[in-house]
């Protein structure tokens, strides 16, 4: 076990220096992964140094017979966890889409 964390330690230490996309950011013990919602990453991670929306949209979906109109939400959460990069976690309304990392 002890050996999987440092391989994945330094996974996400490579990642980060080149700047790469990653579905996951270890905060302590926990992760935030792709997927998760707002509230299981400030329970896992704490709150971010930031949080900012980027843009507000509406997008159409046909459903059979009918138009649903839905508005999208896009903030971004930046987070510094004490390795050398800060993390850029997006959401799409509650849904963490992508995290990004670039070095301090």
């Amino acid at each position: 076990m002890r050996t999987v964390a440092k391989a994945f330690s330094a996974c996400v230490f490579i990642l980060a220096f080149l700047g790469v996309q990653a579905s996951a950011m270890r905060c302590g013990n926990n992760l935030a992964h792709e997927g998760m919602n707002k509230l299981e990453v400030v329970h896992n991670c704490g709150e971010p140094l930031s949080k900012r929306v980027v843009k507000e949209m509406e997008r159409t979906i046909k459903d059979k017979n009918e138009k649903i109109t839905e508005k999208i939400v896009v903030e971004e959460w930046v987070y510094d966890v004490g390795d050398g990069v800060l993390h850029t976690l997006t959401f799409e309304n509650d849904v963490l889409k992508k995290i990004s990392w670039i070095r301090k």
